[in-house]
C-alpha cells in the first residue's frame, strides 16, 4: 500500500517478518520508538526495523522501481507493507504517477451520456421483471407507505382507498349503507385521500435546550496534501465538481 499520508516511515508486518525471519535475519535490526498514527491519538510502540532493497514491477512486466528503505516492524492485521511519504518521494514517485494517471483513465472510461432524470434500462430496452427478492426486501426507510402516497397521483391513490374499504370494513358495519356512503363521500376522500400534501400542521414549534457551554461548532482535523500530490488532486477534484 502506497501511503502519502504516512509522513516519516515506512512499516512491514510483524506476520510477514516472522514468517521470513530467519532467511531474512541479516536485514533485521533493532529499532524502538514510539509512533504517532494517522487520528493523532493512537500510539504504538516499535522494538524492530527491517532494511533492504525493496522493487515493484510493473503490470506489464517491463518497468521496475527499485529502492533502499527502512521499514519499521508493526503488527498490520490484513496488510504486508505500508510504503511511507519519505520512501515514496526519494524512489517511487515515477511509479506513483503512472498508478495515478492508470487509475485516472479507468475513471474517464466510466463517462455516460445520461443526464440527471434520464432513465435508462440495463437490458435492451425490453420491460425487466422485478426478481421476487427484490419485491420481498423491505424499503429501507422510515414511512415507507407515506413517501409511496405522495408519489401517486391522485387518480391512483383514490381507487387504491376503494379497494381497501372492503378488507377494512367490519361485519357489522358493511351492511350500513350511510356508514359505506360516508367512506365514500367526499368527506373521506379528503381525509384519507388529499389532492395535496401541506405538512404537519397544528404542533407548536419545536423548542431544543443545549448546555450553557455547548461548542457552536465542531472544528474538523484536515490533512493537508502533499505538494507533489496537489496537481493530481486538484485535477480529480475539478472533474468531480
Amino acid at each position: 500500500m502506497f501511503d502519502t499520508g504516512a509522513l516519516h516511515k515506512s512499516y512491514i508486518s510483524s506476520d510477514l517478518v516472522d514468517k521470513h525471519r530467519e532467511d531474512w535475519s541479516e536485514f533485521i535490526v533493532s529499532h524502538k520508538a514510539v509512533a504517532c498514527l494517522a487520528d493523532q491519538t493512537t500510539k504504538i510502540e516499535t522494538k524492530e526495523a527491517i532494511r533492504g532493497q525493496l522493487t515493484f514491477v510493473s503490470d506489464d512486466g517491463q518497468t521496475e522501481y527499485t529502492g533502499y528503505v527502512e521499514a519499521i516492524v508493526w503488527t498490520m492485521p490484513g496488510m504486508d507493507f505500508i510504503v511511507g511519504l519519505p520512501d515514496i518521494a526519494k524512489h517511487f514517485v515515477d511509479l506513483l504517477t503512472s498508478m495515478l494517471t492508470s487509475a485516472g483513465d479507468s475513471v474517464m472510461s466510466l463517462e455516460t451520456d445520461m443526464r440527471p432524470g434520464d432513465i435508462k434500462m440495463w437490458s435492451n430496452g425490453e420491460q425487466v421483471e422485478e426478481s421476487p427478492e427484490e419485491m420481498e426486501t423491505p424499503v429501507p426507510v422510515s414511512f415507507g407507505p407515506v413517501l409511496t402516497f405522495m408519489e401517486t397521483s391522485y387518480e391512483e391513490a383514490k381507487t387504491e382507498y376503494y379497494g381497501l374499504l372492503e378488507g377494512h370494513v367490519g361485519e357489522l358495519l358493511s351492511g350500513c349503507v350511510e356508514f359505506n356512503e360516508i367512506l365514500r363521500s367526499n368527506l373521506a376522500l379528503n381525509r384519507f385521500v388529499p389532492k395535496e400534501w401541506t405538512g404537519i400542521q397544528g404542533f407548536p414549534p419545536l423548542e431544543l435546550q443545549v448546555k450553557e457551554d455547548f461548542p457552536p461548532f465542531h472544528k474538523v482535523r484536515s490533512r493537508s496534501i502533499n505538494p507533489r500530490l496537489y496537481e493530481h488532486a486538484k485535477k480529480e477534484f475539478d472533474r468531480l465538481t
